[in-house]
């Protein structure tokens, strides 16, 4: 047998060894990878929300503008249960998990959505905060007003970079 009969040998040998083990190796890794890809989590600050209507009712009385006539808890729950049904409605929302108040806890990095919530308003000003090493340093990412199907919809878009590439 000649060294070069033996190169040919040990080449088509390697070549098999590619074809039965690396390739599928690297298909297993790579199907791997994506597996190993966690849901973007988008939790609703109930605090913030709840906190910042009570303020605005305070506030009011001391304005002597239009008081709140009840306290806004009810009114800002139901704002939030509206979110959860068009959130789980929207197929723009698939793969993102919503998370209420109690169950935040070790949701690190996870988005914010807050409300502004202002009571006996239909529409409410908001804010998504994206994920941060630490909260001091989240940054506000996208924020608007409307009605909770379309601050769901919006927000969906955002977490899942539906829309366009910002640059700041």
């Amino acid at each position: 047998m000649s060294s070069r009969s033996g190169l040919s040998q040990v080449t088509t040998d390697f070549h098999d060894l590619q074809k039965i083990v690396i390739l599928p190796a690297l298909v297993v890794f790579a199907s791997c990878l994506s597996c190993a890809k966690k849901n973007p989590i988008v939790v609703v600050d109930d605090w913030w929300n709840l906190d910042f209507a009570k303020s605005d009712c305070a506030l009011r009385a001391t304005r002597n503008k239009a008081a709140c006539l009840f306290d806004p808890t009810l009114e800002v729950r139901n704002f939030e249960a509206q979110l959860v049904t068009y959130f789980a409605a929207d197929p723009s929302c698939s793969g993102i998990v919503l998370v209420g108040p109690n169950g935040r806890e070790g949701l690190e990095p996870h988005w914010l959505l807050m409300l502004d919530f202002l009571p006996g308003e239909s529409t409410q000003s908001w804010e998504i905060v994206a994920p941060g090493v630490a909260s001091t340093r989240r940054q506000v990412y996208s924020a608007g007003k409307g009605e909770p199907k379309e601050i769901v919809h919006t927000v969906c878009a955002v977490v899942q970079h539906g829309g366009g590439s910002v640059v700041n």
